[in-house]
């Protein structure tokens, strides 16, 4: 072959390379182009969905992203009436039963942190309540527990009322609704007339010179005081308002029964001196069905016409009507600080 033609069979060789390595190049450039665009799209949707670097959230919602779920409100946590939990020197303290959590979602966890809480010696401490979500929505709240020192103790009380207990009729079979009506039955006492009832109304407190702003932890002497004379084998005791709530409490503690005591909030009443009674709650912690209940011996009488307050609903609450005229609010108090009552009347009334 000449030269010439070998030189012909080079050209072509190089002009097939040159058009091979160009297509390939083209190719390589176009599938560059396509990861970049996929990547780009990839990083749009995952920063969208909270995933980005640096992500944080206000509510601290660790678990799970809750504007991806829909749900972005928090649990609401209710505490006592007054963010505050009283006790006495060496009482024990059930924390779940003074605040509860609820949520829209139909369920939450309620957390609780009280490392630094002695309740055998007296002061101010601070308990911290964390409710938290499916979604991990939380809100945070912050209740003070006053341990104060006291002279009459929840177990002398006990040891008083454990010589009374087979006075009511209550036997292992009753419903919690039952029971409370027995103990409303031997504090209130509503077969007898005022002079002779069990613990006749003589709307003085049992403890000297009482403290009303000590109502919460002072109950346990007050009940003491009333319910001891019965123990020691009287036919009758006496006191007031108050001590028909506290002589109440002394039973509901022994066997149990989860209550929370009312003070009347005296500007929005035109009664003189205040009022005691409690909410009930006769179902369980995890379904709660709350009542009022007030054993004191009523002078006026509810929309039914009696004058009973054993397991009451607000609306039969609210219907109450004092003895004389032109007296109003005998049981106004702020609902906020205290459970949702129920509104399905008893039977007992």
């Amino acid at each position: 072959m000449s030269y010439k033609r070998d030189m012909e069979f080079f050209r072509d060789d190089s002009e097939r390379f040159r058009r091979k390595l160009t297509g390939a190049i083209k190719i390589t450039v176009a599938l560059f182009a396509l990861i970049a665009v996929l990547l780009s799209v990839f990083l749009v949707i995952d920063i969208s969905n909270g995933a980005g670097w640096g992500n944080t959230s206000d509510s601290g919602n660790d678990d799970i992203d809750a504007s991806a779920s829909g749900d972005t409100k928090p649990p609401v946590i209710k505490g006592p009436a007054d963010n505050t939990i009283y006790l006495t020197v060496g009482e024990t303290i059930a924390y779940k039963s003074a605040v509860s959590a609820t949520d829209d979602s139909g369920s939450c966890t309620l957390d609780v942190t009280n490392n630094n809480v002695n309740t055998d010696v007296a002061g101010t401490y601070s308990v911290t309540y964390v409710a938290k979500d499916a979604a991990g929505n939380s809100s945070k709240l912050t209740v003070k527990v006053m341990v104060i020192k006291s002279d009459y103790t929840k177990e002398m009380l006990m040891s008083v009322v454990e010589k009374l207990v087979d006075k009511l009729g209550i036997t292992s079979n009753m419903t919690t609704a039952q029971k409370v009506r027995k103990i409303y039955e031997y504090v209130n006492d509503p077969d007898k007339n005022g002079s002779s009832a069990r613990i006749y109304f003589t709307d003085e407190s049992n403890i000297p010179n009482i403290d009303r702003s000590k109502w919460q932890t002072d109950w346990i002497e007050e009940a003491y005081r009333t319910l001891k004379p019965l123990a020691d084998g009287n036919s009758r005791t006496e006191g007031d308002c108050y001590s028909y709530y506290a002589a109440s409490k002394a039973f509901f503690e022994y066997y149990g029964i989860d209550n929370k005591g009312i003070k009347r909030n005296e500007s929005g009443s035109n009664m003189a001196g205040t009022h005691f009674w409690s909410i009930v709650n006769v179902g369980s912690v995890s379904e709660p069905v709350w009542y009022f209940y007030d054993a004191t011996r009523l002078a006026g009488s509810f929309s039914d016409g009696s004058n009973e307050c054993c397991l009451r609903t607000l609306d039969e609450l609210n219907s109450y009507k004092a003895s004389q005229s032109g007296q109003y609010g005998f049981y106004s108090f702020d609902p906020s600080g205290y459970p949702t009552i129920s509104t399905h009347k008893t039977d007992f009334n």
